[in-house]
């Protein structure tokens, strides 16, 4: 079965460069492998609507909803739901360049402590359960100082991080970002189609079908943020 790894991180911490070089590294070991970098703020209605909600056409970003902004969010990742699994069904390995731990970390971070549990359960019950995403085999971040963000990001020629959502330094409590390692890989292995099993099965890991990969999956030139 394939495995979805998602690389997270705060603005500017180089998750788009650790997911080219990863991708990079698993194409030259011979493992196949494909990369996604949400929002897809072109692609999809709902990264368009992204884009405005943080240009600010929906009014202060505070004043918006963190459940209106998650809705976002997740629904870029369902618009982008058959490419993902079509990936899946044909490539060992997809990497995403921020997934769903992003929306749960920058929701969660502008609550009070005593409701983040409350609302990470609620944005995960959206992205896993009613919009069907699989969930990610690892998922982990590089180790960046905060104040080294902008700085890299003005370097690359991007948006300042000051002007959208940050994820949070600190992830909210129970809010798993690293640490999760996924099992070696066989590069000879073909990747097929997985075993249906259960609802509940099917909820906690990637699911595929057949097809070919879209070219818009494929590796994409670094930034460079080193």
């Amino acid at each position: 079965m394939s495995l979805l790894i998602a690389i997270e991180g705060i603005d500017g911490s180089g998750k788009g460069t650790q997911a080219s070089r990863l991708v990079e590294r698993l194409d030259t070991d011979g493992i196949s492998c494909s990369l996604l970098s949400f929002p897809r703020y072109s692609e999809t209605l709902f990264g368009e609507s992204i884009g405005k909600f943080l240009n600010g056409d929906f009014g202060p970003l505070e004043a918006v909803a963190p459940q209106l902004a998650a809705t976002l969010y997740a629904g870029d990742r369902f618009e982008s739901r058959g490419m993902l699994l079509e990936a899946l069904a044909t490539q060992q390995v997809v990497v995403c360049d921020r997934y769903v731990p992003s929306n749960l970390a920058h929701q969660g971070s502008r609550v009070e402590d005593e409701r983040q549990s409350e609302l990470i359960e609620w944005i995960e019950t959206i992205e896993y359960d009613v919009f069907q995403l699989p969930r990610p085999a690892a998922t982990t971040q590089p180790e960046t100082d905060p104040a080294q963000g902008t700085p890299r990001l003005h370097k690359a020629g991007r948006r300042p991080a000051g002007s959208r959502p940050r994820l949070p330094t600190r992830s909210p409590p129970g809010l798993p970002l690293t640490g999760q390692q996924p099992p070696p890989l066989d590069p000879h292995r073909r990747p097929g189609p997985p075993n249906p099993g259960t609802e509940d099965d099917r909820r906690d890991r990637p699911g595929g079908v057949r097809g070919g990969v879209r070219a818009d999956l494929m590796p994409r030139p670094p930034h460079n943020l080193d």
